[in-house]
């Protein structure tokens, strides 16, 4: 988090000194909050944070009451002064090696602070941050994806739960928050292993003929040096077969990108189809990707992906 300037004090708060009334008063620009304490985390759009003070924040005893000195300082500014406050959340994963994951959720306002009564019978504060509106989701998600797996929701727009019918060790649900149609796709069937046919190809490789002691390709003109070249031209069809990736969409701005791959397989060469990610691509983001030019003419379609950079037709 430091290194992208998100948070980068060793504690939970981060703050900058703000002259004013001729003083220099701290003021709060970031919090962290490791899920684990007395923070109330549950809901997605607030958040009620602990003060500092004793050991409240790092163990379970707490000797004393808090006072407002240290980091419930600066926290106490922000809320005078209106002033925003970046919100990290700290939230468990257990394919984590430290059981953790930090998630990134956007501005906050810290809009009231009170006192109240702690596990241990002391005084501890207590401060209220509200997410503003108008920002891309990010700890709301996570809980999302949480309460489906858990089953305790179900996903908006969920037309089919699995559509490999267990072919593959994740399940692949049909998902429609466009418009109003509920059915899957019709006379398709799902397909886990290669579907193609195999090419007979020579390797084109030239063999060195450089005298020895003189080759070329010290300066790169070797013919030695050329990599393996295959030129074919791929039509791909998942018209009435094929996997997930038949079912990501067209864009203009992808998000994904694709790129043939040639595996030699018993001397015989193979080729596949790898996806790659062009960027982050946060959770329950469409994966999209550019569909390429189709043969012939007059096959052009009218682009729906409504990015900024759609050109309007594809194909």
């Amino acid at each position: 988090m430091g290194l992208v300037g998100l948070h980068s004090a060793p504690v939970g708060v981060e703050f900058i000194g703000v002259e004013g009334s001729g003083e220099n008063t701290p003021i709060a620009v970031s919090v962290v909050s490791s899920g684990e304490n007395a923070d109330k985390t549950e809901d997605p759009e607030s958040l009620i944070f602990t003060g500092f003070g004793g050991t409240t924040k790092f163990h379970d005893h707490q000797p004393s009451d808090q006072k407002l000195e240290g980091l419930n300082i600066p926290l106490e500014a922000a809320l005078w002064k209106l002033s925003a406050v970046r919100v990290i959340r700290g939230v468990k994963d257990e394919k984590r090696t430290n059981g953790k994951i930090y998630i990134y959720d956007g501005i906050y306002f810290i809009t009231s602070m009170w006192e109240e009564k702690g596990q241990n019978g002391f005084k501890v504060f207590k401060f209220k941050l509200v997410r503003q509106p108008d920002q891309k989701p990010a700890f709301g998600i996570w809980k999302s994806v949480q309460q489906w797996k858990n089953g305790l929701t179900t996903r908006p727009g969920l037309i089919l739960e699995d559509l490999s019918n267990g072919a593959e060790n994740l399940k692949v649900s049909v998902v429609n928050e466009v418009d109003e149609e509920k059915n899957g796709p019709a006379l398709f069937t799902y397909v886990t292993s290669l579907k193609h046919a195999v090419v007979n190809i020579q390797p084109m490789v030239d063999r060195c003929t450089c005298r020895q002691g003189s080759c070329a390709s010290r300066s790169g003109n070797c013919a030695f040096s050329e990599a393996i070249r295959v030129n074919l031209s791929l039509v791909i069809s998942a018209k009435k077969s094929g996997n997930v990736a038949r079912f990501m969409n067209h864009s203009c701005s992808p998000n994904v990108f694709w790129q043939p791959i040639a595996r030699e397989q018993n001397g015989l060469w193979c080729m596949y189809i790898g996806f790659f990610a062009m960027k982050h691509i946060p959770p329950l983001t469409e994966l999209r990707y550019d569909y390429g030019a189709s043969p012939g003419v007059g096959q052009k379609k009218r682009c729906l992906c409504r990015s900024k950079k759609c050109c309007g037709l594809f194909g």
